[in-house]
């Protein structure tokens, strides 16, 4: 049976993992985190949720369309409309808060988390990986659904070379920086339905 490891639970990760499942490989997935999910993030507050990572996403190829509308059946995520917000593509929200979505994709798994990957090594037979717990892990093929940057320095650490597109390609992906608060509110917020409001730059 072929085998393979991915670094990163996230939903890239996770997906990737059911898929190779599906198609007969043995999947190992490891994770530097305590739970599933990367930047899809949910803590209850109070008594009720809050999403402080990814707030939602879209879709935009038939096959992750397809997978979200299995996703809808199972009553795991629904649709978020934000056309009165000015917002033309749909986005999609977890029933459950964000999280819901990769704990449901996890199920069934073979997942490894608090297991930081700090060195990747290969031969003629597949690939190995050690984790900062000292654990290694072997397979046959291995992905990498981390972040560029996280990827860069795993790779840079591991003396793995890149071809040089490859490399100059990962090094142009930029990241936008962002703020998530998380609020307690004693009387009902101003935020207009549904419950985005788009702020002209500089506002």
């Amino acid at each position: 049976m072929k085998s393979c490891i991915i670094i990163g639970a996230g939903l890239t990760g996770l997906i990737a993992a059911r898929e190779l499942t599906n198609h007969g490989w043995e999947v190992t997935v490891l994770d530097k985190g305590r739970g599933v999910g990367g930047r899809m993030a949910t803590r209850r507050i109070a008594n009720t949720r809050a999403d402080h990572g990814a707030q939602y996403f879209s879709v935009r190829t038939p096959e992750f369309r397809k997978m979200v509308e299995q996703l809808e059946e199972a009553d795991i995520l629904k649709a978020w409309d934000l056309s009165e917000a000015g917002v033309e593509h749909l986005r999609y929200i977890g029933t459950r808060g964000m999280s819901s979505i990769p704990k449901y994709l996890a199920q069934d798994l073979h997942i490894e988390l608090q297991e930081r990957a700090t060195l990747i090594e290969g031969d003629e037979s597949g690939c190995r990986v050690t984790t900062e717990a000292g654990h290694t892990f072997r397979a046959h093929a291995l992905i990498l659904t981390i972040p560029a940057p996280q990827a860069l320095t795993l790779l840079r650490d591991s003396t793995i070379a890149l071809p040089e597109s490859e490399r100059l390609a990962l090094e142009a992906i930029t990241y936008q920086p962002c703020l998530a608060v998380i609020a307690l509110l004693n009387q009902p917020s101003r935020i207009p339905a549904p419950g985005m409001q788009i702020l002209e730059k500089g506002a």
